[in-house]
């Protein structure tokens, strides 16, 4: 379809869609997998920053955000992280939910959808 543009693309998915000035950004994982929800949080709002780049937004754009949890404990830490990365007065919808990854080694999972500015 004319107009869509994928970003970081392989045989399975694209890590970022672009369509009709919005980017849809895949669920993002730590794969070095580090040991708390803190730390993969942090790596993957990192990581999050770099994909909204390329796709020619940024997190002040984002609006709405999917964070998955393997343990709901750790939802206060990683309230931390995301209160570190997001910027306040643009605060996207946001959902929290419990999940079983196919990684036990990830204990957080984050998608984004952001505006692309013109």
């Amino acid at each position: 379809m004319e107009g869509i543009k994928r970003y970081r693309s392989n045989k399975l998915f694209s890590e970022v869609v672009v369509y009709n000035d919005v980017a849809y950004v895949s669920g993002q994982v730590d794969y070095r997998q580090s040991r708390t929800c803190a730390a993969q949080a942090s790596e993957i709002f990192q990581l999050m920053d770099r994909l909204l780049e390329e796709a020619g937004t940024s997190k002040e754009n984002v609006l709405q955000a999917t964070i998955y949890l393997a343990s709901p404990a750790d939802f206060e830490e990683m309230n931390i992280e995301w209160n570190k990365w997001i910027v306040p007065g643009h605060e996207p919808a946001r959902t929290v939910v419990g999940s079983q990854f196919s990684n036990p080694g990830w204990l957080i999972k984050v998608a984004l959808v952001a505006a692309v500015p013109r």
